[in-house]
């Protein structure tokens, strides 16, 4: 399954068709000139279709490559903006979780203190009664 669709809204079944069409086409014209040149006199060329197939196939190529080629670069765009925005995010989240570290760190370090002033009152007596 293509992640990729064509313009015009092809499908498979219709891909299939104009395959089977361009073959069928392909095989007349190469039995036209075969029996053209049985019958025609010696010396005398026959026109070949044979190029101007070739030449439409290879023009059909080249077109689908070249609509294949501008859809990958519009995915291209879209993953490095997509790429920009999630490093723009993990900037953020790893600036947040330093000042959370820190943040952390002063109450542990706040809270170690009023320990260590406070008396240790069996009496059940709470910090504020010593003010």
């Amino acid at each position: 399954m293509s992640i990729f669709r064509r313009k015009g809204g092809g499908d498979a079944k219709t891909e299939v068709e104009l395959e089977g069409a361009l073959e069928e086409e392909f095989r007349a014209v190469v039995s036209r000139d075969v029996v053209g040149r049985a019958l025609a006199p010696p010396g005398e060329a026959t026109p070949s279709v044979l190029g101007e197939i070739v030449e439409r196939v290879m023009e059909a190529s080249l077109r689908d490559l070249d609509t294949l080629i501008g859809e990958l670069q519009v995915l291209r765009g879209w993953l490095e903006r997509d790429s920009d925005r999630m490093t723009r995010q993990i900037a953020g989240y790893a600036s947040l979780s330093q000042e959370t570290m820190q943040s952390s760190r002063i109450l542990a370090d706040n809270l170690n203190q009023w320990r260590r002033a406070a008396p240790h009152r069996r009496d059940g007596g709470s910090p504020r009664d010593l003010d």
